[in-house]
């Protein structure tokens, strides 16, 4: 390296210097202060970004050329995170979970307690349909689950809800049934875990409609415990 070379880039090294710390320079050799440490900064890597990883899965026979991945919709932020279990056919339409019936009657369910689709991030454990809606196979949800998982890793949820007997086995890794699961505590990779029905099951037997109401009523007063960024929420009297 020739002596100008040598010139040019100690005053590129100085000038650096001086435009971060001011007149203080800090040679090679020195320990930078830690008040003037810079910590590294994040990836630039949101839960959208892993769509396309989604997308482009091919880890069990529901996948291919012409298959259809539902991944999720939301705030990328939320503290309370919606997780159902197999797309329906309204759902692959509109790349979308919970539409249809079902998403309207989930809507009502979330803003009885004053919870809005834009506050929430809604997903399902299987990225993609079964044939005609069928529970999928072992294999089919434990590739599923590390998408799941993945999302649940960026988003950072305080609390899930899981909806439905499929939402219901792979979170709670159990195969009790949801009259069981849906007083009991659970956690998924540190969030706190609650089981209750889903909204389609509703649709087919309005008296699950009351229990259903009894969860997302503890849902919310454990929203109001573990989060507390909601004025705090109290049962509508008539």
């Amino acid at each position: 390296m020739s002596t100008t070379d040598v010139l040019h880039s100690v005053k590129s090294y100085l000038e650096q210097q001086r435009s971060l710390y001011g007149n203080a320079v800090y040679g090679l050799t020195r320990t930078m202060p830690d008040q003037f440490s810079i910590a590294p900064a994040e990836p630039d890597f949101s839960v959208d970004s892993y769509r396309v990883t989604v997308d482009a899965c091919r880890a069990c026979s529901l996948t291919g050329n012409d298959t259809v991945s539902v991944f999720g919709y939301g705030n990328p932020r939320a503290r309370l995170m919606i997780v159902g279990g197999v797309p329906g056919a309204a759902d692959i339409q509109m790349r979308r979970p919970f539409t249809g019936q079902a998403g309207t009657m989930l809507k009502d369910i979330l803003n009885a307690v004053d919870f809005s689709t834009d506050e929430v991030y809604l997903t399902n454990v299987m990225k993609c349909r079964t044939p005609r809606g069928r529970l999928p196979l072992v294999q089919e949800t434990e590739a599923c689950l590390r998408h799941l998982e993945k999302q649940v890793e960026l988003i950072r949820p305080r609390i899930i809800l899981a909806l439905g007997n499929v939402a219901a086995a792979a979170l709670t890794g159990t195969g009790d049934k949801i009259e069981e699961l849906r007083t009991r505590d659970f956690t998924f990779m540190e969030a706190a875990l609650l089981v209750t029905y889903h909204p389609g099951a509703l649709l087919q037997d309005p008296n699950l409609k009351y229990p259903v109401w009894q969860d997302v009523q503890r849902m919310r007063a454990l929203y109001d415990t573990l989060v507390g960024d909601k004025e705090r929420w109290h049962p509508h009297r008539p």
